[in-house]
């Protein structure tokens, strides 16, 4: 266990502001621990953690006590066909209508996404596998067509294309042809999906482009078929995408972590489908995940990204229109790989867990009390004219004999 501080928010000019510690701790998973979901494996309604571990071809359940303490745990084999399968990612969602949370998981030695369902008594096993493009490395959960059951799409880096696979609302799914989504016949590497309304139709795609530096955006047509993309400029080598509302205004806006520039880019959408010039804020090295909730209490959405050659994770405080406060870090395992977002320990505010693809753990980062401050009734504490000082320092005081464990 770690001690550690993390500022969260920041406002100038006599606005309140909110504060939030983190205190992290790490708990084993798997060899590669890569991609992480949150779900309640044990039914006792708290959070658990899924783990997709790369190298040992396993999948790793933490189980929660309800306080945020991960004691128990359990490894489910994803050896289908002689240890090649190298699970990458994984998602949550109730794939057959049973009330009961599935997970699909990426392999991405097979080219393939494992389904996970609940048998009689409620234990987790594989019960199929469904095909998608080559070299598959990011995955999303969500409603494509209109026909209101859960869909997958997979960004394939090899074949420059994004598989969409149909949910059959049995746990089964059908695919359907993979959109393209190279740009004059060059090369694009997708990385990242995100699924979303971005025009006020039927559900879209927005897809992360590692090497162009670009997202694209593909109008759905409500049948799990697309129109041709459309690019807009990103940060440096994209590798994460989620689609949110930032600034309040009904439209979906697009987030990119970038693992080059060390940044996350913000794109303002505007309902028709079409987004504003980047806007960069700096985050930690080698930012690759994302995270956004609200996690200081404010009302505004904050990111969190996980920084895979920093060690860290960066929260970037939002301010409800669309920019972030400077990114502020806390200390993860060894090379923090994916992240989530989720009330770890009941109570009711959003912690934060990553998967360290290094350390082959999980760090569970357990938020601190949020605590409003407003500068103009703080004093010269503040600094001058009420402006909020660049950062308050918060310690948390807990596990001050943690020792980091290194691979390298």
């Amino acid at each position: 266990m770690r001690a550690t501080f993390l500022m969260l928010m920041l406002l100038g000019g006599g606005g309140a502001f909110a504060q939030t510690s983190f205190v992290g701790t790490d708990v084993g998973a798997g060899d590669a621990a890569s991609g992480i979901a949150v779900l309640d494996a044990d039914g006792d309604g708290d959070n658990d953690l899924a783990i997709a571990n790369r190298d040992d071809d396993s999948l790793t359940l933490l189980f929660n006590d309800g306080s945020g303490l991960f004691g128990t745990s359990e490894t489910i084999s994803l050896d289908l066909s002689g240890g090649t399968e190298r699970p990458i990612a994984v998602v949550a969602g109730d794939f057959d209508a049973d009330d009961r949370t599935d997970l699909a998981v990426l392999l991405l030695g097979t080219d393939e996404i494992a389904i996970l369902q609940r048998g009689a008594t409620g234990s987790l096993a594989v019960t199929g596998t469904v095909n998608t493009g080559d070299s598959a490395r990011g995955m999303a959960v969500g409603l494509i067509d209109d026909d209101m059951i859960l869909d997958l799409a997979t960004a394939n880096e090899t074949d420059d294309t994004v598989s969409v696979l149909r949910g059959n609302g049995d746990g089964t799914f059908t695919a359907v042809d993979d959109v393209a989504v190279m740009i004059d016949a060059e090369r694009t590497r997708p990385n990242a999906v995100a699924i979303g309304d971005v025009d006020g139709g039927s559900p879209d795609l927005v897809v992360a482009l590692e090497t162009p530096d670009q997202v694209a955006v593909l109008s759905g047509n409500g049948d799990g078929t697309f129109g041709d993309p459309t690019f807009f400029d990103t940060g440096a080598n994209p590798l994460a995408v989620a689609l949110v509302d930032l600034n309040g205004d009904g439209n979906l806006d697009i987030v990119t972590a970038n693992s080059i520039s060390d940044d996350i880019s913000v794109l303002l959408g505007n309902g028709t489908g079409a987004f504003g010039t980047k806007t960069d804020f700096a985050a930690g090295n080698f930012a690759r995940g994302l995270a956004i909730a609200d996690l200081d209490g404010d009302g505004n959405l904050d990111v969190a990204t996980p920084n895979g050659e920093g060690d860290t994770v960066s929260v970037l405080a939002g301010n409800g229109d669309g920019t972030f406060g400077s990114a502020m870090e806390t200390e993860s395992g060894n090379f923090p790989f994916g992240i989530v977002a989720a009330d770890l320990d009941g109570m009711d505010q959003l912690d934060l867990a990553t998967a360290n693809q290094l350390g082959d753990s999980s760090t569970i980062l357990l938020a601190g009390e949020a605590i409003m401050i407003d500068p103009m009734a703080c004093g010269a504490a503040c600094g001058p004219m009420g402006a909020a000082p660049l950062a308050l320092t918060l310690l948390g005081l807990r596990g001050l004999g943690w020792r980091r464990r290194l691979k390298r």
